[in-house]
């Protein structure tokens, strides 16, 4: 009886007590350290741009670029100027 009253309390005893310490890992030895990417705006070939908005980009350019999307360029900037905040 005794033991099943000592499980009992063990089980219910407070999560700190049953958390093991932090590890720090700033000392620890590292092989090789990974270092930021640095940006690109070119990948195989084709060269990246960002835009602030959709209506830079032709609307010809962008639908043939996604022939068969069901979403084309009217598409996203319809949604881009209805000003949702989820866009």
């Amino acid at each position: 009886m005794s033991r099943m009253t000592q499980t009992a309390d063990t089980m219910h005893s407070p999560v700190s007590s049953r958390l093991l310490p932090a590890l720090d890992l700033s000392t620890a030895p590292v092989r090789g350290r990974l270092q930021a990417a640095a940006p690109r705006n070119s990948y195989r070939g084709s060269v990246i741009q960002h835009h602030a908005s959709i209506a830079e980009i032709g609307e010809a350019d962008w639908n043939r670029l996604f022939p068969d999307a069901a979403e084309d360029w009217g598409y996203f900037r319809g949604c881009e100027v209805s000003g949702s905040e989820h866009f």
